[in-house]
């Protein structure tokens, strides 16, 4: 990477690798861990099955914090700094009104089934879900992405002081501290803890920091080792939690001090790689690379798909082990999502209707 921590933020990575092979395939790779963290848990399983989901999530708590950081790696600051007003209402509208959509599916899907149920609809709940993200568990990461947009103009201007930057640093640890007192405390995580900003803040100003080389020594120090120091830290964090009498959703959460920097080694290691990398092609590549472009609409849909997974488990009765139940619908999900999506992606592009595309937030 090379080059000044001193250069001005439009001197950053070009735009042109925001879609490279190796950035999708990372991509492809994190739409997976969301789909296998989304998987069912361990709970209410045997003790072994408990702990091999509580491991298992530790290995896979790296996506979102990974997404947030390209976010930031791939910002285009020289638009946003030239044009605030234009990069806010152009990133904002690709934002909403996919989330919006996607928020009225859901919602939609949950009347149908409270009619078929004879169950009362309640209105403000509705209301609710699409103001609040809750209309599906990942739309959370949404809401997340827009309070980051409308910061981004002023934090590219922070960038160059040094005072302010290290200010900045602390607003995801102390936030963190004060998460960790409230889940020891209460024995309970308080609510929409992951959707605020701050608990993502550290990853999306650390990817504009990347961008302009400002951990380049770190990133030429990373490795292997560090990343598996910290995960068997992670696990050892996850279980001590428990003992504390913190809630399984607290131990097995990405928003940790010890998941954080496991994901920041990794990171690390990633923009390392991304110097080394050459023209290696591999069928393994290649399909995490599909995972990759078509990620955007997975995250909208896999949570439909995974429903219907959870339903061919349950006709085949195949829900009495938690490893065969998680394994296949886990498998389901993530090619039911990409065939679905490609197949949608293709239609749209004989239509020529690539616009549509954007709207639903399936490009």
């Amino acid at each position: 990477m090379g080059g000044s921590g001193n250069q001005v933020v439009t001197e950053g990575r070009k735009g042109a690798a925001y879609k490279s092979s190796y950035w999708q395939a990372v991509r492809g790779i994190c739409i997976l861990a969301v789909i296998m963290i989304h998987c069912p848990s361990g709970q209410g399983y045997s003790d072994y099955s408990y702990v091999s989901w509580l491991g298992l999530r530790q290995l896979i708590n790296f996506p979102v914090a990974l997404f947030v950081f390209m976010a930031g790696y791939f910002t285009d600051g020289e638009r946003a700094a030239a044009d605030k007003k234009g990069y806010l209402i152009s990133r904002g509208g690709r934002l909403l009104i996919p989330y919006f959509i996607w928020s009225c599916l859901y919602i939609g899907y949950d009347i149908l089934r409270n009619i078929r149920h004879g169950e009362a609809i309640n209105w403000i709940g509705m209301l609710r879900k699409l103001l609040l993200g809750e209309a599906a568990t990942p739309l959370y990461y949404i809401l997340v992405m827009i309070q980051l947009t409308i910061l981004t103009p002023w934090l590219l201007r922070a960038l160059n002081g040094k005072k302010s930057r290290w200010v900045l640093y602390s607003i995801t640890p102390v936030y963190l501290g004060l998460l960790y007192a409230f889940n020891i405390g209460k024995g309970h995580t308080p609510p929409f803890y992951g959707t605020l900003f701050p608990a993502w803040f550290f990853f999306y100003f650390f990817g504009l920091e990347c961008r302009n080389h400002r951990w380049d020594k770190w990133v030429k120090n990373s490795g292997g080792g560090r990343i598996l120091l910290l995960l068997l830290l992670s696990f050892a964090e996850a279980f001590v939690l428990k003992k504390m009498g913190c809630s399984d959703g607290f131990a097995s959460s990405q928003i940790k001090f010890s998941s954080f920097a496991y994901s920041v080694s990794i990171i690390l290691l990633l923009l390392r790689m991304e110097e080394r990398k050459g023209n290696t092609q591999s069928t393994v590549l290649n399909v995490l690379k599909l995972y990759g472009d078509c990620s955007y609409g997975i995250f909208y849909g896999h949570m439909f798909v995974l429903f219907f997974a959870g339903r061919v488990m349950y006709k085949l009765n195949l829900e009495v082990a938690w490893i065969i139940r998680c394994g296949s619908m886990f498998l389901l999900t993530a090619v039911g999502s990409l065939a679905a999506v490609y197949a949608v992606k293709s239609i749209f592009v004989k239509m020529n209707c690539d616009k549509m595309l954007r709207i639903m937030g399936i490009e």
